[in-house]
């Protein structure tokens, strides 16, 4: 009887919410400035930390930023991850991009994320459930077997 309440408190436990929100007006090369992709990762945060169950301290928001700051964001949010399975907490990981994007990749300003290097990220971060909201031309390739 013990052992069943105790897991029943166990699978109870609300989920660690970890958010990466990326938002990029530059694109590379001769691509178009955009004018809005910042602003719309900065509304999907705030609605995901109001309404979405994520804590502030565990949503990040990239603006404008590089392929680095953004590894650097999914090191965090792993380690937050990883500190939460090892309490038996479910985890879950919102990855949201806005910005230019193609066949192979997303265009973080002068540099790029293949889709390739962004699943292994997500597949990295040892969530149990991982969304990834993609808002980028062409960024099919994210999903599709080549």
């Amino acid at each position: 009887m013990i052992a069943w309440l105790l897991t029943a408190v166990v699978f109870a436990a609300e989920p660690v919410r970890v958010g990466i929100f990326v938002g990029n007006n530059q694109g590379v090369g001769q691509e178009t400035r955009l004018v809005f992709a910042t602003e719309d990762a900065t509304k999907i945060h705030d609605a995901f930390v109001t309404w979405g169950g994520i804590a502030p301290s565990d949503a990040f928001l990239l603006q404008d930023s590089g392929k680095r700051a953004l590894i650097r964001a999914f090191d965090k949010a792993s380690a937050r991850l990883t500190e939460a399975r090892a309490a038996n907490v479910p985890t879950e990981l919102v990855f949201f991009y806005s910005g230019h994007g193609d066949e192979e990749g997303l265009h973080l300003g002068t540099t790029s994320l293949p889709h390739d290097e962004l699943r292994g990220l997500l597949e990295q971060s040892g969530a149990d459930v991982r969304i990834a909201l993609l808002d980028a031309c062409r960024s099919g390739g994210a999903i599709r077997a080549k």
